[in-house]
């Protein structure tokens, strides 16, 4: 009996060693892992988290020369005098989200759609062809699409204001009318974005069961019930993390899209905040003004950030039919 005691104490210890190294191990290997973050978090920090610090001088009426300290405190006077520009930031408010949350509204919308489609087709073969070329417009750079929209819309020889004077119609200043602004830069952000989106949505409907739209289809479901009540409901959370990741940058633009359509008869509808902030700061020399109107866009996209969260943590916690 006590030989079978001390078998047992030594089979228990063998293990407890044996579970003491698979730890040990699993530290290492984590360590290992931790090591490897260290280059990202390092230009994360650089180029995300350390510019932060220069927020102050939107305190001070910043001269370079003179340095931060040396130059005058004048405390809020920077967002005093933005906020009562009131033309300027309640334009510059709807130019910003209208374009970019239109671009990207409409870019999800067409992604989901055409990615349902592509998903309708039987061939492999036809589907991976489509995804291919559907994705190219997003590896196309601003400064290319600039000059491929240019030769299309150009007022003077523009392919698309030749042939309206052949069809005996006036020539449309696309590029110019501050009208077309809006409808130009959504069209374009969807035509260039929806590659990306109709990519993860595609990757995210391959988990629904071929069955389940077999079965519709002999119940007689069109294909709009079939994307509506199968294919909506099992993507939702996809289409809900996007939703917010896209949000939170809505009032982070591409500075290089909008500085290349942006001209001096269109401005009024084409400039957005990230456009305004690079005027005063670089242009006219108004660091501290730039600063000041700087913090109020990532204070006004935090909360957008903060209450898309919440608002998707909701409605994923929602059935579809309830939404």
């Amino acid at each position: 009996m006590a030989k079978g005691y001390g078998d047992m104490i030594i089979k228990k210890s063998g293990r407890e060693k044996k579970r003491k190294n698979s730890v040990k191990k699993k530290d290492n290997t984590d360590f290992g892992v931790y090591v490897l973050y260290i280059p990202a978090l390092t230009v994360l920090f650089i180029f995300t988290y350390y510019p932060v610090v220069h927020w102050a001088i939107a305190f001070f009426d910043y001269k370079i020369n003179l340095g931060l300290f040396d130059s005058q405190f004048v405390g809020l006077k920077h967002f005093i005098e933005f906020a009562n520009n009131y033309k300027d930031w309640k334009q510059l408010v709807a130019n910003t989200l209208i374009m970019n949350l239109g671009g990207l509204f409409s870019s999800m919308l067409v992604g989901i759609f055409i990615a349902f489609l592509i998903e309708t087709i039987k061939s492999k073969n036809a589907q991976v062809a489509i995804l291919f070329i559907s994705i190219i417009p997003f590896f196309i750079s601003w400064a290319s699409l600039s000059t491929i929209i240019e030769y299309f819309f150009s007022y003077n020889d523009g392919l698309i204001n030749n042939l309206l004077l052949s069809f005996g119609a006036g020539k449309k200043n696309f590029l110019g009318d501050s009208q077309y602004a809006w409808p130009l830069m959504i069209l374009l952000t969807t035509w260039k974005e929806s590659g990306f989106f109709i990519l993860v949505y595609h990757s995210a409907m391959q988990r629904i069961s071929k069955e389940q739209y077999e079965i519709a289809e002999i119940a007689g479901a069109n294909l709009f019930r079939k994307l509506i009540y199968i294919t909506l409901p099992q993507i939702k959370d996809v289409v809900l993390i996007m939703l917010v990741l896209e949000v939170g940058w809505a009032f982070s633009s591409d500075l290089d899209k909008y500085y290349l359509f942006t001209n001096p008869t269109n401005i009024s509808t084409m400039e957005v905040l990230d456009m305004y902030i690079y005027r005063y700061g670089l242009k006219l020399g108004r660091f501290s003004y730039s600063a000041a109107v700087s913090i109020v866009k990532t204070l006004i996209s935090s909360f957008l950030f903060a209450f898309t969260y919440m608002l998707s943590k909701k409605l994923r916690e929602r059935e579809w039919s309830e939404i």
